[in-house]
């Protein structure tokens, strides 16, 4: 989260706002993430412009009022469920190259995928797509037509006839 916020810091997000859902307690168990976020904006110099909204239950709706979704995560992740919710709200999102983020957005098709820990180039996507607001619904068509062809319950049971058919074709020869 630290590079999300020094990319808010940015010149190319002069005047933008930034909303921050969760409090970081589910990493630290006592919330003391979000009193750090705080302060690391507070001295970048942009805690008028970054709202911290804690743990809310309406975060779909909140996602789907929204331009864009960044999943700044510099950690490698199996699979971002967050990215693939943004992207079934049909969101375009900027993610960093780790883990399995670059398998979920398609670079310049269903989002932007930047450097991780380099907040010039998340700014610099972040302020692409709001600039552009026809890539930016572009890429959030194409994000929910990503995420209904390959990550909805329907394309999943498909996915696992499937393999059960071929396992029961292969065991019969």
């Amino acid at each position: 989260m630290d590079v999300l916020i020094r990319a808010f810091a940015q010149p190319a997000l002069a005047g933008e706002r930034l909303i921050v859902c969760g409090d970081g307690g589910e990493r630290c168990g006592d919330g003391g993430e979000r009193a750090r976020l705080e302060a690391l904006a507070a001295a970048e110099g942009i805690a008028d412009r970054v709202e911290f909204l804690g743990l809310r239950d309406d975060v779909h709706q909140l996602v789907a009022e929204a331009a864009l979704f960044v999943h700044p995560a510099v950690w490698g992740e199996a699979f971002g469920l967050t990215i693939a919710e943004a992207m079934a709200a049909g969101r375009p999102v900027v993610g960093c190259k780790v883990g399995a983020v670059p398998e979920l957005i398609e670079n310049e098709v269903t989002g932007l995928v930047v450097p991780p820990a380099d907040p010039v180039a998340m700014a610099g996507a972040i302020a692409r797509l709001l600039r552009e607001p026809a890539l930016r619904d572009a890429m959030g068509s194409a994000a929910r037509q990503r995420v209904e062809q390959h990550f909805s319950l329907k394309a999943w049971v498909d996915t696992h006839v499937g393999i059960v058919d071929e396992l029961a074709r292969s065991s019969s020869s």
